[in-house]
């Protein structure tokens, strides 16, 4: 294989999963981040670092975001959001993190490729994204991908958020030079 085969490959994996997505769910997603007084995401490995992008989108939106274990994440409760990120729905730190979020009074979002995981069990809005080779669950996996583990379900989850915060923008009149004001100067 070369890398344009590489690439096609990918390309039509992101496609064809993304294409099977349900947007009210995104659209209900929307809703609950304008609502919320902060949001807080959370997600380990890769899906961790889907999240902490997802929060400085969300930062440069004017909104209140903050990244779950992070010293400068404050105190959850009623009006505030978390966002969960787990493939496999299963990921312990991140289930006790929506477990201590929802005792706290907060509303809980969670995106997964696996559905009646237990992070599923425990959110408000679960948004499902297909894209898992190998659910941990004993059902068949709903897509395959010759990328490894759950690089499907990662690349999915950054573009759907990313596809968000474009639409947050404009729900929020949000001008590109206001939020470029927000991104880090200190680069």
């Amino acid at each position: 294989m070369d890398f344009a085969k590489a690439l096609q490959i990918v390309t039509k994996d992101i496609h064809g999963a993304l294409g099977s997505m349900d947007p009210a769910a995104m659209e209900a997603l929307a809703d609950l981040v304008v609502k919320a007084r902060r949001t807080v995401v959370a997600g380990q490995g890769r899906s961790g670092l889907i999240a902490r992008a997802f929060a400085m989108r969300l930062t440069h939106l004017g909104i209140s975001a903050h990244v779950a274990g992070e010293v400068t994440t404050t105190a959850v409760g009623r009006g505030d959001l978390l966002v969960a990120i787990s493939g496999s729905g299963s990921t312990g730190i991140t289930c006790h993190i929506a477990k201590k979020a929802r005792a706290a009074g907060a509303a809980t979002a969670c995106l997964t490729g696996s559905r009646g995981a237990r992070l599923s069990r425990m959110s408000d809005l679960v948004v499902f994204v297909p894209g898992l080779p190998t659910a941990k669950s004993r059902r068949p996996p709903q897509r395959t991908t010759a990328q490894f583990g759950g690089t499907l379900f990662e690349q999915c989850s950054l573009i759907l958020l990313d596809a968000l915060c474009l639409l947050l923008m404009e729900r929020l009149k949000q001008s590109r030079s206001k939020m470029l004001s927000r991104h880090s100067n200190l680069e």
